[in-house]
């Protein structure tokens, strides 16, 4: 298993493109808009409709909190989104998080959420996963 697997797992939902770009190594930041609680060592990436599956996971390198500003100009050329969507995503938030995508492990086949997770809904923003969970997507990629 992997160092990090002392620490959290959060479950993102993520619109299939950037998804997609993520497991592709070509998106090598997500940004949101809050920041979870816990330390977190891998997210589990739910990719929303229409795909609505478990596409895979991937550990995390930073996590850093800062002007949406600051961050676009930090982390904007590897987050695979428009500066525009950017905008837009951010507006009228005072602060953002930047998410380091590090090591990336895709399934063999997209998996449903309940299938590997319990859960009957995804979240809005995110959810945190227990180990097991972790240890389930281990054996699936």
């Amino acid at each position: 298993m992997a160092a990090t697997d002392h620490r959290g797992v959060v479950l993102l939902s993520i619109k299939p493109r950037f998804a997609e770009a993520i497991m592709r190594g070509e998106k090598r930041v997500e940004f949101r808009r809050r920041p979870w609680k816990s330390d977190v060592g891998t997210v589990v990436v739910y990719s929303t409709s229409p795909a609505r599956k478990i596409v895979g996971y991937f550990t995390v390198t930073f996590v850093q909190l800062a002007s949406p500003d600051r961050l676009w100009r930090e982390h904007g050329g590897v987050g695979a989104i428009a500066r525009h969507e950017y905008r837009d995503y951010y507006a009228g938030a005072a602060v953002g998080v930047a998410v380091g995508v590090g090591a990336v492990h895709r399934l063999r086949s997209e998996k449903r959420l309940q299938s590997v997770t319990g859960l009957q809904k995804p979240p809005q923003s995110f959810a945190y996963l227990d180990q097991a969970t972790l240890s389930r997507l281990h054996a699936l990629s």
